[in-house]
């Protein structure tokens, strides 16, 4: 063994006793704190990573004459929402997902290709479903790591609001299955064996209340990123109510 290598195996230990001893003075709360901080960044990076890597095969595969001045505003779009995360806005960055969605369904230059309006709507749901792992990860070390405390106290017409339209079993359901990826009509009544008025209805009260979209083009519906952080909280309510979870 070079001295070279023992000199830097030295300095790693030396570094090493030095952050454990910093870690050992600081609260609990300053160290999910530090945790969060560092966390935010690579989830953002994860989240840039899955635009890259799914959009280059769908760009590849289109054959949308439009489809290179989409991918610019898409990765423009993108860059936005993780820049707002990484702020820690996450409000705003789960927004501008939903607007890329929209743009996505919605775009005055109509889509050409259903197959790549898809597979782009799925890489956006992925993008926003890294997002809120990290929110759930916050949430399982503590409702006050890693956010802003909030000062103000929901209404009770506020928590009706949020809340009422989650209050049924099969809502959950579908809104778990849309966690997956999109799914048309035909399909959710196939999965829960129910007709197609039956569907729709609760549907319509998930995409009435912002949990749910659906893409006018191909007809699928998606989890917004407001229903991923709903379902992923409701999930931790749950547990802790059980006593799962302290």
């Amino acid at each position: 063994m070079t001295d070279e290598i023992l000199k830097e195996i030295r300095e790693l230990r030396d570094e090493m006793s030095s952050l454990s001893d910093k870690l050992a003075n600081l609260r609990y709360s300053d160290f999910k704190n530090l945790c969060t901080e560092y966390m935010r960044p690579v989830i953002a990076d994860e989240g840039r990573k899955v635009f890259e890597n799914d959009r280059r095969d769908a760009e590849n595969d289109s054959v949308c004459e439009l489809r290179a001045s989409c991918t610019s505003q898409l990765k423009a779009i993108v860059d936005s929402s993780t820049q707002e995360f990484e702020k820690g806005n996450f409000e705003e960055a789960s927004q501008i997902l939903l607007n890329a969605k929209n743009f996505v369904c919605c775009n005055s230059e109509t889509c050409q290709d259903e197959e790549c309006s898809r597979k782009t709507i799925e890489m956006l749901h992925k993008i926003d479903s890294v997002q809120s792992t990290y929110l759930r990860i916050i949430s399982m070390m503590g409702s006050s790591a890693g956010l802003p405390v909030q000062a103000a106290i929901s209404t009770e017409e506020e928590v009706e609001t949020y809340l009422a339209p989650l209050s049924n079993a099969k809502r959950i359901g579908i809104m778990r299955s849309l966690a997956d990826g999109p799914k048309n009509l035909s399909w959710l009544c196939k999965e829960f064996e129910m007709p197609t008025g039956h569907i729709t209805f609760h549907l319509n009260a998930l995409r009435d209340s912002g949990y749910v979209i659906k893409d006018m083009k191909t007809k699928l519906y998606s989890l917004a990123p407001k229903g991923s952080v709903a379902l992923n909280e409701i999930n931790f309510l749950v547990q802790k109510l059980k006593g799962v979870i302290s």
